[in-house]
């Protein structure tokens, strides 16, 4: 699962592996669902989460 800065912001290197579970400190929907996972740590749940 690939992380990002900020919601539409840079990819970092950082992936998550698959299966795992991560806190969920915020939400925003901007047309696309994004969750915060930490400081700069954002997931795409569009492009990331097994449906």
């Amino acid at each position: 699962m690939k992380v990002y800065t900020s919601p539409n912001g840079k990819e970092t290197s950082q992936v998550l592996p698959a299966g795992t579970r991560w806190k969920v400190f915020r939400e925003l929907n901007n047309g696309e669902l994004w969750m915060q996972l930490g400081s700069n740590q954002w997931v795409n749940t569009a492009s990331n989460v097994a449906k």
